[in-house]
């Protein structure tokens, strides 16, 4: 499988409060990230195109959702976040 990603993506596992909009906020799993995007574990979807924030060490980062799909093993949502859009 080639990899377009332009940079190497950590794999990470921290609980966040993830920010959608202009206020709702959910609780979210972190499972990667990299300079340019993120991949969050959530209960419930995510509009593609929502604007998105949380809050890590280093500073807010701020970004919106490219994909949002259904994880039918874990019953979650996969989403991911381009960083800076």
């Amino acid at each position: 499988m080639n990899d377009r990603r332009s940079e190497d993506r950590s794999h990470v596992s921290y609980h966040v409060k993830l920010t959608v909009g202009e206020g709702d906020e959910l609780d979210a799993e972190l499972a990667d990230h990299s300079p340019e995007g993120m991949r969050l574990i959530l209960v419930s979807p995510i509009r593609i195109g929502s604007r998105v924030s949380l809050s890590l060490e280093g500073g807010p980062f701020i970004g919106t959702v490219r994909y949002c799909t259904r994880d039918e093993d874990r019953g979650k949502y996969v989403v991911g976040v381009l960083l800076g859009s």
